[in-house]
């Protein structure tokens, strides 16, 4: 849900059943849209790479989508099977999650929940920061946003359905009379990173490398820059920039998304040109949870296809064979037609101008990559201590 505002007193209340067993999932609270007014000198009217603006000058809505700090995931979230947030089983446990501005709604409400029957280790408070968000339900406040994340199920019927009949409900509070407001503080982030880093891997990555470009020595190669795609949200909303949903539970690189860049990366409908992407799988390395890789259209931000760790295994020997290395490396081949090869993913083209789930043969298109959740920190990894994923175009 999105584009709803709230009073300084109002709570969002979801509660039911988490998802089954799966890799990861989270509740994400989102600033959605902010008026332009806001920022005092910094009027936005247009964008070519993205739709920010709704309307025009000072009465003129941002779209912000950015996170409001850490979400409740899987590794955090307070259930039966995981009271008060430790480590248990997380799967198909009742829930309730409060998300509030105010300490005096969010007590009200544990208060009733608990007299309900619903024991005090099933909730979950998730504050709405007042100091970020300008609350109100007149035409100048901000929207926000909610949603669920969920990735990487174990059971395929079970995640299906799962999404046809989901077992969550969503409710707005809003007390009846407004009585003296208890603002939370902004919460403490979670931090990221635990000084370890994958730095050891470079000179197998390297390896890695020299070996793609010897297999394919026929054809030119064009080595792409990865650079951070999406930063934190905190810094975008300062600066009135759409943050596309980002969640502070992974890390967002990418290569370069801008449409109008100069000789910006293509793929047409052509076996000799390609992309080989590759890197350090970081749930072997111990890094992360789960990762991928998936393939966008530049103009719109729309993924189209992605490839996920749980495939990665084995792909790099298709270039080191009975190198050990490779274990903790992958390489998957990018193309039009994959033609039988199990370690290639075909980039779909669209069906009709207005579909989103493919990407024209001369349409600019990047490669972004996310990193999913460190064992041990609640949160995803830092972008300092991962090796960067790598692609290389080659056509001839």
């Amino acid at each position: 849900a999105k584009g709803f505002r709230m009073r300084a007193d109002e709570a969002i209340v979801i509660t039911g059943k988490t998802p089954p067993e799966m890799l990861f999932f989270n509740y994400p609270l989102f600033l959605h849209t902010r008026q332009n007014s806001f920022f005092t000198g910094k009027t936005i009217t247009e964008s070519s790479v993205y739709p920010v603006v709704i309307g025009s000058g000072n009465t003129a809505r941002r779209v912000m989508f950015g996170g409001l700090g850490d979400t409740i995931n899987i590794a955090s979230i307070s259930t039966q099977g995981t009271p008060g947030g430790t480590a248990g089983n997380p799967y198909n446990q009742q829930f309730i999650i409060i998300g509030t501005p105010d300490r005096n709604t969010d007590t009200k409400i544990r208060t009733l929940a608990q007299k309900s029957g619903y024991p005090e280790t099933v909730l979950n408070t998730e504050v709405i920061p007042s100091s970020v968000v300008k609350l109100g339900i007149t035409q100048e406040a901000d929207s926000l946003g909610i949603g669920q994340r969920n990735a990487m199920f174990i059971d395929k019927q079970a995640c299906e359905a799962y999404v046809a009949n989901p077992p969550v409900r969503v409710f707005r509070i809003t007390p009846s009379t407004q009585g003296e407001l208890n603002p939370f503080e902004t919460p403490e982030l979670r931090k990221r990173g635990n000084g370890i880093t994958e730095m050891d891997y470079l000179p197998s990555l390297n390896e890695l490398r020299k070996a793609i470009l010897n297999k394919y020595k026929g054809y030119k190669a064009q080595e792409v820059t990865t650079d951070i795609w999406i930063n934190e949200s905190y810094p975008a909303i300062q600066m009135g920039l759409d943050n596309l949903g980002e969640s502070r539970d992974t890390t967002y690189l990418g290569t370069d998304n801008d449409p109008n860049t100069v000789n910006p990366l293509t793929l047409p409908d052509d076996p000799n040109t390609f992309f080989i992407v590759y890197g350090v799988n970081h749930v072997k390395t111990g890094k992360v949870t789960y990762s991928n890789f998936v393939i966008y259209g530049s103009v719109m931000i729309n993924g189209v296809i992605g490839v996920d760790s749980s495939q990665f295994t084995g792909s790099a020997s298709d270039y080191m064979p009975g190198n050990s290395s490779a274990d903790y490396l992958y390489a998957w081949k990018v193309s039009r037609h994959a033609n039988g090869d199990p370690h290639c993913v075909e980039v779909p083209f669209p069906a009709h101008s207005n579909d989103f789930h493919g990407v024209g043969p001369a349409s600019p298109l990047f490669v972004g990559f996310r990193a999913y959740l460190e064992p041990g920190t609640k949160v995803g990894p830092v972008w300092q201590e991962l090796v960067y994923d790598r692609v290389i175009r080659f056509s001839k």
